[in-house]
């Protein structure tokens, strides 16, 4: 009995403290975290959380590719179109169901690439809404706004083109609004494109912008896709003009070793040079990341494979298309270029169809010798 008082009595002791605690007895904070309460206080402030921004790019189901995993990184995707292909070694990659048309919606390459987009936009949204609070300067407010209104542009960009209507998210959500209904996607791009107007001038000109840092070109060549991709030409038009003669070609040494311009950029020495106008940047080595380059493994365990469809896409040197199959056969009035040493890049069964310049049937060794002259060089 006395056992059974003593416990009843703590309990009830125990209940008094309780309450007189409050609500605040259970509100816990990390000493670990940064609180939203005081973080935005300097311009430093601002530059980590732009900084969150470009590190949600380096997601292997976005920008970076570790083609080894199982993740959804761009040359995942594009082996997904009739750009590459996987060398024929089952499903082990991710999305290899969409190349064969047996994908269904529960599969991880739709919910990685969606939750990777989602991660992006949430830093983006969180940098909007709280760089205000930093008393700095009111031009750089504006600017730090404009560089994350453009990177979420980009992320609803990659959204809209895979699933079309997707939720539309412009603030941060809260656990009194965590769900948003889906937008359609006209409506989403009507408010990408007017956001990106009202806001790309606010950002500094290239040559002005910090290293890995988005540009006002930047962001109007993201204005352009978005435009682009969208049918709205006269948009893409006008915000393409803005990017025209600030940017040009790479080149190494005395630029005439034209593999070399395009081999030297995926070196050191090519690093952030002057025709980049996005870059995705790595610490590396050693930090699990930057494996874009990881396509195989030596000979011939080739993981990816560009497609000989891929190679038709690159013009001749005059800037005119190599044939007007498909898609191309009403670009330019129909016109091929006159540099194009063959017209026979397409076999028919086991045979090479078309002609060579002096109209002698066409062989394998006319087409190798022909196919790669004049053309862009990469």
């Amino acid at each position: 009995m006395k056992r059974y008082i003593s416990n009843m009595a703590l309990a009830a002791t125990l209940l008094l403290g309780f309450s007189a605690c409050g609500d605040s007895f259970f509100e816990k904070y990390s000493p670990n975290e940064v609180s939203q309460d005081t973080y935005w206080k300097t311009e430093n402030d601002a530059l980590m959380a732009i900084a969150s921004c470009y590190d949600a790019m380096q997601s292997d189901n976005l920008y970076d590719d570790y083609v080894d995993g199982w993740s959804f990184g761009f040359l995942m995707r594009e082996t997904c179109t009739d750009n590459g292909g996987h060398d024929g070694w089952g499903d082990w990659q991710l999305g290899s169901s969409i190349a064969k048309g047996t994908s269904s919606p529960t599969e991880d390459c739709f919910s990685f690439y969606w939750k990777a987009n989602y991660e992006w936009i949430k830093r983006c949204n969180n940098l909007i809404a709280n760089v205000e609070r930093i008393p700095m300067d009111e031009a750089k407010v504006k600017a730090y706004k404009a560089e994350a209104i453009a990177l979420r542009a980009l992320a609803y960009n990659n959204l809209t083109s895979m699933y079309r209507d997707v939720p539309y998210i412009t603030e941060p959500l809260t656990l009194a609004n965590p769900n948003v209904a889906k937008t359609a996607k006209a409506e989403i791009v009507k408010s990408l494109i007017a956001d990106l107007k009202a806001n790309n001038d606010f950002m500094p000109t290239n040559g002005q912008a910090g290293v890995g840092r988005l540009t006002r070109e930047g962001a109007y060549a993201i204005l352009g896709r978005i435009a682009l991709f969208n049918g709205d030409y006269p948009t893409a038009i006008d915000a393409y003009q803005k990017c025209i003669g600030k940017y040009k070609l790479f080149t190494y040494g005395d630029g005439s070793d034209k593999a070399a311009n395009f081999a030297k950029m995926f070196t050191k020495e090519g690093e952030d040079n002057c025709e980049i106008m996005l870059a995705c940047h790595f610490v590396g080595p050693a930090k699990n990341e930057g494996s874009t380059a990881s396509i195989g493994w030596g000979a011939p365990m080739n993981a990816i494979n560009a497609s000989a469809n891929l190679a038709d896409e690159f013009y001749c040197t005059d800037g005119l298309p190599i044939s007007t199959i498909g898609d191309k056969a009403n670009v330019y009035g129909g016109r091929v270029s006159p540099l194009f040493q063959g017209s026979g890049r397409w076999q028919d069964g086991a045979n090479w169809v078309g002609k060579t310049n002096n109209d002698a049937p066409m062989t394998q060794a006319d087409f190798n010798m022909g196919y790669f002259e004049n053309r862009d060089p990469r």
